[in-house]
């Protein structure tokens, strides 16, 4: 999905992941922008961000929804994460920022 569309999900109370940056973003009660669940502007996205594809994802905010999940999604939400850490990881290894 474009970023247009990644709006309205928000706007639904969808979370929606930046496939360019890896950053999850939802949308607060009040209409702003959270990146990582805390508050940004929207100049907080970069122009490559702002193009790129997106896609929704499942926001898991407590125990109780973890230990309700199959073992297959456990697994998927599992290797994401290590995707994500590798992701950060080797961005700020280029930005020389250990």
């Amino acid at each position: 999905m474009n970023f247009h569309e990644a709006c309205a999900s928000m706007a639904k109370g969808i979370a929606v992941q930046s496939l360019v940056s890896k950053t999850t973003y939802e949308m607060s009660k009040k209409g702003l922008l959270l990146a990582e669940g805390l508050e940004v502007p929207v100049t907080h996205l970069t122009v490559e961000e702002a193009n790129g594809e997106w896609q929704e994802v499942t926001v898991i905010e407590s125990m109780e929804e973890f230990q309700k999940l199959s073992d297959e999604e456990v697994e998927r939400i599992l290797q994401d994460s290590v995707e994500h850490f590798k992701f950060n990881q080797t961005v700020r290894e280029k930005k020389g920022n250990l």
